[in-house]
């Protein structure tokens, strides 16, 4: 009977803590240290004769170690723990050749007599006793010690004194290069770049070389082609007078060519043109005058000729960017541009070439993608091995759990992700995986109250349960690395693939909008939810140009999103007000709208937006972006407009994923008046970070677990291709690496807003007509002036009291209260939603005498 009273204990519950127990250690070996470096007393003495008797004169480096292995326990108060590396044993190689090295004899040293000759060493050294040192001067008649005595008397047996003199060289030329090999890489790279720089040069200076032949070759050319077409002069003479005379018939075409310059030379300076130019130029010029393009039978030839010569000159002269170092205006040379383009005008009315030269040199073209070398490298402490050593504790631990309880089960193995671990449950024959759910809280209670217990009854593509358990050490994971994971994978065609984290097998997750469609967040302050939320912003921004992506912010906390202000890919400015979010939704709808009958007509009845922009490029069509809204504190904005707004989120969600229109809503509080049933149908793809309660992962996920997340990224992800919760770890982005990235996109375009969404704010949903944002005037009640008088006179503004005297609903009381708010009557008190009256009944006699009056 006693037996079974008897609670079993742990055998690794402890009276001391770690850190206290490391600081003791710590304390204890510096005071052992410390004696036997001083040498006093006959503790002293003897500690320091044992350390100057095994290493010889070479007993400071352990008095060193000891020290410093001391002051990293009472200063961290962690345990240290020496890991086998390369550059220890190259310690241990180069200590090895000093004690060899050192422990010289005028005997042989083999393996049978190293012993008596190191005690005749010490017997004939004065000042060195039996268990005392006496005098540290005799210290360095030791040698290498007793360890240095053995180690050349084995190698001595094993080689002979020859190869014992060669190993010493071996060991300490492959230390020495162990400890120098970064000094000695680094010097070589520097030869191989110096080389490198060095063939370079020469290869430039061999093109400018034959560049200068080429030009005086050309001169030569054209000198000759001008004596030979002497004849011909009178007749090129003509030729130049009708284009003249056919720029003076054709006066529109030069006025539109000289606006569409003048909008070109406004724009900054681009890389596109190089200091040879002018040779360009020329060239392009003699083409012009050596060729009979105005022939009614070579017209088209001609045409073909000039569109060709004219891609050529572009080609060049963008190569050339990368070769020259000097960069010039690219319209300097306005007269020739000019030429070009009136002689294209001349050819050909439709204006195919003008449209071409203008498409190669458009924004477009020549914006560049902001590169990943912008974002910064994280290195993370190496903490696998102490989240091993836990790992296989904690192993250990729900073993014992099932063993006390009896469960035909047993934890077979680990594996540690960078924000939790999974335990590999196996289920004996005949055991029910649902017993595992009776013991959760005794798992967490024996880990030690750990409240990050996480059961996962069926894992997908596994035969095994698995219980996640939080690591103590947790990396994070670099938002770089995950996007280097799909620059490496070459999506460029998937622009809205995103990177979420790592999983707990160390791989990276991805989701595609398109493949979503849309997307649930939910997540309590500090969870990481507005990091993810900018990771997906920032992919987006870093994968779409402006013309491939348009954004819809809408931030009521206004700050969250107040970096990505002016940005090209913006339809609207970053919406704060929830009015403003409510016209925005319904403009998102009819932009919708109109996709699908542009579909309809000028696509020809494309199901989706991916082949109406193929049919875009074949007909000439302007190509559609696509659009992402994003909206920060969901509860807010459906506070204020929930019943207005909810059909509109429903109408979006269920048909604007096919014309490239997607949503991603985020929310604090996953409550069922915030996302209701209805918004959770249509859209299933939910992402959940740490909430406090399981009611609320239940709400966003359909069941538990997101209570017992790590948070800081932690999160549970219900995804396309995944049949069950997928766990993360969030990439983690610095918001300065943000900014700089906006910099360098709104460095190169200027934003340009919809006209269709302009104007967020209509005179209907303010009440008046007026300037928006002023206080809306609300009508007063016709039992107005009988609460004012029933308020002054109890001195209570209290909508249950209104309710209980007037009979009032709520809504009606709350009303009128508000009302007489605003007239002056009453007023909130401070710190406090309640109301107290101010206006005294004297005031109020006053107030009504003087409207008699008037």
């Amino acid at each position: 009977m006693k037996k079974d009273l008897k609670v079993p204990k742990s055998s690794n519950d402890k009276i001391l803590s770690n850190d206290v127990e490391a600081t003791l250690i710590g304390v204890l070996v510096l005071l052992v240290s410390l004696i036997g470096l001083l040498g006093k007393g006959p503790v002293g003495e003897f500690l320091q004769f044992c350390i100057v008797f095994i290493f010889g004169n070479f007993y400071f480096l352990v008095y060193a170690y000891l020290i410093f292995f001391s002051s990293y326990l009472i200063l961290t108060k962690k345990m240290y723990v020496m890991k086998l590396n390369i550059y220890l044993l190259a310690f241990i190689l180069i200590l090895f050749s000093f004690l060899i090295g050192a422990s010289t004899s005028n005997v042989e040293l083999t393996i049978s007599n190293f012993t008596s000759t190191y005690i005749n060493v010490l017997e004939r050294t004065p000042g060195i006793d039996f268990f005392s040192v006496s005098s540290l001067e005799a210290i360095s008649y030791t040698g290498g010690g007793y360890l240095g005595y053995m180690l050349t008397g084995f190698f001595n047996t094993c080689f002979t004194p020859v190869g014992t003199s060669i190993a010493i060289a071996l060991f300490a030329f492959v230390g020495i290069s162990v400890f120098l090999k970064d000094i000695i890489s680094f010097l070589l790279k520097t030869f191989n770049q110096v080389k490198k720089l060095k063939e370079v040069a020469k290869e430039k200076k061999k093109v400018n070389k034959n560049i200068e032949i080429d030009i005086n070759e050309e001169k030569k050319d054209t000198s000759l082609s001008n004596n030979e077409n002497s004849n011909n002069q009178n007749i090129n003479f003509n030729k130049i007078v009708s284009f003249e005379n056919k720029k003076n018939v054709n006066e529109e075409n030069k006025i539109v060519n000289e606006e569409l310059i003048k909008e070109e030379t406004e724009r900054p300076k681009m890389d596109l043109f190089v200091k040879n130019i002018n040779q360009e130029e020329s060239s392009f010029k003699e083409t012009l005058v050596n060729s009979n393009i105005f022939k009614n039978d070579d017209q088209v030839n001609q045409l073909k000729k000039l569109n060709e010569d004219i891609n050529d000159d572009l080609n060049i002269e963008k190569t050339n960017t990368f070769q020259s170092s000097t960069i010039v205006d690219p319209f300097s040379n306005y007269d020739q541009i000019e030429k070009k383009v009136t002689v294209s005008n001349q050819v050909e009315d439709s204006g195919y070439i003008k449209n071409k030269l203008l498409n190669q040199t458009s924004e477009n073209e020549t914006y560049q993608l902001p590169p990943i070398s912008i974002l910064s490298n994280y290195q993370n402490d190496d903490v696998s091995y102490e989240n091993k050593i836990i790992a296989e504790k904690r192993l250990m631990k729900i073993n014992e759990v099932f063993n006390q309880f009896n469960i035909g089960a047993s934890a077979i193995s680990y594996t540690i992700g960078p924000s939790c671990t999974r335990f590999n449950i196996k289920m004996n024959p005949g055991v029910k995986v649902n017993t595992l759910t009776t013991i959760q809280n005794e798992i967490a209670i024996n880990l030690g109250g750990n409240k990050t217990v996480r059961l996962e009854l069926v894992v997908e593509g596994r035969d095994t349960s698995s219980i996640e358990i939080g690591n103590a050490k947790i990396s994070s994971v670099s938002y770089k690395e995950c996007l280097q994971e799909i620059i490496n994978k070459n999506v460029d065609k998937d622009k809205l693939l995103i990177p979420l984290g790592k999983g707990i097998e160390g791989n990276v997750v991805t989701i595609c909008l398109d493949e979503l469609p849309h997307l649930l967040v939910a997540g309590t302050t500090g969870s990481g939810k507005s990091v993810f939320i900018n990771t997906v912003i920032t992919t987006l921004l870093m994968r779409n140009r402006p013309d491939e992506l348009k954004l819809m912010l809408i931030d009521p906390k206004k700050v969250e999103f107040s970096k990505y202000n002016q940005l090209p890919h913006l339809l609207c400015p970053v919406i704060t007000e929830a009015i403003e979010g409510k016209n925005a939704l319904k403009k998102l709808v009819e932009e919708m709208e109109r996709r699908y009958s542009l579909f309809l007509t000028n696509g020809k009845g494309c199901a989706k937006l991916s082949e109406y922009n193929e049919m875009s490029e074949k007909y000439h069509y302007d190509k559609l972006p696509n659009i992402v809204m994003i909206c920060d504190e969901f509860s807010d904005f459906m506070s204020e407009y929930g019943k207005e707004i909810e059909p509109l989120i429903k109408r979006l969600a269920q048909k604007a994923r096919a014309c490239g229109i997607y949503l991603i809503i985020c929310t604090q509080r996953p409550s069922v008046n915030v996302i209701t049933g209805d918004i959770k149908a249509v859209i299933p793809s939910r992402i959940s970070l740490l909430v406090p309660q399981a009611v609320d992962s239940r709400i966003i996920l359909d069941e538990g677990g997101a209570e017992s997340l790590l948070g800081n990224g932690d999160m549970l992800a219900r995804i396309p291709h995944h049949n069950s919760l997928v766990r993360v770890q969030g990439a983690f982005i610095k918001n300065s690496e943000i900014i700089e990235i906006c910099d360098y996109i709104k460095a190169q375009k200027e934003v340009d807003y919809d006209k269709n969404f302009a104007s967020l704010v209509e005179p209907d949903d303010i009440g008046i007509v007026g300037e928006y944002p002023k206080k809306i005037k609300r009508e007063k009640d016709q039992f107005h002036e009988a609460v004012k008088r029933h308020v002054i006179e109890t001195r209570i503004a209290s909508t249950s009291n209104l309710i209980s005297y007037f009979g009032f609903g709520y809504g009606r009381a709350d009303h009128i209260l508000n009302c007489l708010e605003e007239e002056g009557v009453i007023k909130r008190a401070p710190n406090s939603n309640r109301r107290i009256v101010v206006m005294t009944m004297e005031d109020y006699l006053a107030s009504q005498n003087n409207e008699e009056k008037e």
